[in-house]
């Protein structure tokens, strides 16, 4: 099966509250309406998983493209290296 791409993985670069870069951050992936894990993956094939949470690089950004079975739907949840949620 083949996946689609979230617009997140292509824009992103994750900021703090205060503005600074969100470097180790962390992006928590839940089932819409849940504290579920929602699976992702790193290329369209679906074959490797991203870990849950996925942990941005020293930029604030994703090191791999973010991928999910058609259909599916998320809750994001933004927090900090410290496990601080972010907004």
């Amino acid at each position: 099966m083949a996946g689609v791409l979230l617009p997140v993985a292509n824009i992103l670069q994750a900021l703090s509250d205060t503005g600074a870069v969100l470097a180790g951050g962390k992006i928590y992936t839940y089932i819409q309406g849940t504290t579920t894990n929602q699976l992702t993956y790193k290329q369209q094939g679906l074959s490797s998983q991203h870990t849950n949470p996925i942990v941005l690089n020293s930029y604030g950004r994703l090191d791999d493209p973010v991928w999910a079975a058609a259909g599916t739907v998320f809750k994001l949840v933004f927090k900090t290296s410290a496990d601080v949620q972010i907004g």
